[in-house]
C-alpha cells in the first residue's frame, strides 16, 4: 500500500500520456498530442512574464501571435471541416490539427469529437504538462464564436450512455461490475476506491489502470487533474447490492465525487480569507525527508502543510471559492530573519499591509536551510499585489534574492522577483528550491 501511495503520482502521470487513445467512432473522440520541440514553451513564465527577461516576453508574444492565427485559421477552414467530419467522421482533424496547433506549442494536446448537441467539440489541453495550462486557457478565452463548434481546455466527461464502451475501448478490457466509494483527505483531494470480484490483489496495476481510465471519462480531465488524489482498487464484494448496469455504476462514481467535492467546497469562506479573522490556533508541520529545502510550516490552516507536502497536486481552488492563489515569499540567505523570534515582526506587518490593501494575507511562515525564509501568503490577485510585496521587500532590506513563488501545479512555472536584478530560480517547477 505504501509503495503504492509513494509512486501514484509518477502513475498518474504515465497513465495520462496514454489517455488519448480513444478509437475514433461516432460517439468517442479522437485525440493528438504534438512532439517536445525546442519551440516549446514549458517551463517559462506566462502569467508573470515581464520585462525583467525581454527573451522571454517576446517568445510570450509569439505564441499569442501563433494562437490568434490559429483561431483565424480554424475559422476559415470550420465549415469546410464540419462538412467532412459529418460525412467522414473525425478521421479529417488529424493533419490539420499537427500543421496548425504545433505553432502554438508542440507539447499541446487536443481532442475532437461530436458531443451533445453540437456537431464537433476541440477540447485542447495541456495534458500532464501542466506548466502549459495558462497557454491552453488563453487559446479558450481567446476563441472565436463558430456556428455548431464547441471549445474547452480540458477534456470533457464522457457522455453516461457510452462511457463504458468508451472505457473499454481504451484499456482494451471489460469494465467488471464494481462498487466505488469516495472520501475526502487531510489535503482535500478526494481518494476513490474500487471495489470489485473481478479484480485481482489490492492494488493490481492493471485493475488501477483501468479505474484511471474509468474516472477520467466520468469526471473529465479538470476533475481528475485538480480534485482526484489517491485512487485504490480492491477485490471485494460491494458493502451494498452491486447493480449489474454498469452505466448505473458510473453514474454512482459521479454522483458521490459531486457530494464530496460540494461538502469540500461548502466549507470554505464565503468571503475572501483577507477579510475574515484567522484562528489564533498554528499548526506547526516540519518536511519528513533529511536535507528538504524548506524544513518547517507554521500556520493557521493545517491542511496547508497537508497538501504542499502531498504527492498530489496543489490547486487553490481547493482551498478559496473566491479565485484567490496560494503562493510564497521564498527569501534566500537571510541571515537569521528565517529564525522565529526575527521574522515574527515581518509577518506581522506584511499580513498587516496585505490586508489593508485587500490584496490578501499571510497564512504562514517557515524556514530552510541555508537561511531560507519562506511567507505563505493567499492573495487576491499576485500580479497587483506585486508592487506591494516589491517595497515591503525594500523597506525591510531583504535579499535581492527574494522572490514570490506559486503552489498551484498550473503556475509552476510562474514567479515574480522582488528586485530587478532578482534571478530567476534555480528549480521553479519544485517547491522551495
Amino acid at each position: 500500500m505504501k509503495k503504492y501511495v509513494k509512486h501514484l503520482a509518477a502513475l498518474l502521470l504515465s497513465f495520462s500520456l496514454a489517455a488519448c487513445s480513444l478509437p475514433s467512432s461516432d460517439e468517442e473522440k479522437d485525440a493528438g498530442a504534438g512532439e517536445p520541440g525546442p519551440d516549446s514553451f514549458a517551463h517559462k513564465r506566462w502569467r508573470t512574464a515581464d520585462s525583467s527577461d525581454p527573451g522571454e516576453l517576446q517568445e510570450k508574444e509569439k505564441k499569442v501571435a501563433n494562437i490568434k492565427q490559429f483561431w483565424n485559421e480554424l475559422k476559415a477552414d470550420s465549415k469546410t471541416l464540419t462538412e467532412k467530419v459529418q460525412a467522414e467522421g473525425t478521421g479529417a482533424m488529424p493533419g490539420w490539427m499537427e500543421k496548425h496547433l504545433t505553432p502554438v506549442d508542440p507539447q499541446m494536446m487536443w481532442e475532437f469529437g461530436p458531443v451533445g448537441g453540437n456537431p464537433v467539440e476541440l477540447d485542447i489541453t495541456a495534458e500532464s504538462h501542466c506548466e502549459l495550462a495558462p497557454v491552453a486557457e488563453t487559446m479558450i478565452r481567446s476563441a472565436p464564436v463558430i456556428a455548431g463548434w464547441k471549445f474547452g481546455a480540458f477534456r470533457a466527461p464522457v457522455a453516461p450512455n457510452v462511457v463504458v464502451s468508451a472505457v473499454e475501448g481504451r484499456a482494451k478490457r471489460k469494465v467488471p461490475v464494481f462498487s466505488v466509494s469516495c472520501e475526502t483527505q487531510k489535503d482535500r483531494t478526494i481518494a476513490i476506491t474500487f471495489a470489485s470480484p473481478e479484480f485481482k490483489e489490492a492494488n493490481n496495476e492493471k485493475d488501477m489502470e483501468l479505474c484511471f481510465s474509468l474516472t477520467e471519462a466520468c469526471l473529465g480531465e479538470e476533475n481528475l487533474n485538480k480534485w482526484v488524489g489517491q485512487i485504490y482498487t480492491k477485490q471485494s464484494w460491494a458493502e451494498s447490492p452491486i447493480s449489474a448496469n454498469r452505466a448505473t455504476m458510473a453514474q454512482g462514481l459521479v454522483e458521490s465525487f459531486n457530494s464530496q467535492k460540494k461538502a469540500i467546497r461548502d466549507a470554505l469562506p464565503a468571503s475572501l480569507y483577507c477579510l475574515n479573522k484567522h484562528p489564533e490556533q498554528y499548526a506547526m508541520a516540519g518536511a519528513s525527508e533529511k536535507g528538504a529545502p524548506r524544513m518547517t510550516m507554521s500556520t493557521w490552516l493545517p491542511a496547508l502543510p497537508e497538501a504542499v507536502w502531498s504527492p498530489t497536486r496543489f490547486y487553490s481552488e481547493r482551498f478559496s471559492k473566491n479565485g484567490e492563489i496560494f503562493c510564497y515569499l521564498q527569501c534566500d540567505n537571510t541571515n537569521g530573519l528565517e529564525m522565529p523570534y526575527a521574522r515574527a515582526p515581518i509577518e506581522d506587518d506584511l499580513d498587516a499591509k496585505l490586508r489593508q490593501a485587500k490584496l490578501g494575507c499571510l497564512v504562514g511562515s517557515g524556514a530552510g536551510p541555508n537561511g531560507k525564509l519562506f511567507l505563505d501568503l493567499i492573495l487576491v490577485d499576485p500580479i497587483k499585489a506585486a508592487p506591494t510585496l516589491r517595497k515591503f521587500c525594500s523597506e525591510k532590506k531583504l535579499p535581492h534574492q527574494s522572490c514570490l513563488r506559486f503552489y498551484d501545479r498550473s503556475w509552476c512555472s510562474e514567479w515574480i522577483g522582488m528586485y530587478s536584478d532578482t534571478a530567476a530560480p534555480k528549480h521553479v517547477e519544485s517547491f522551495f528550491y
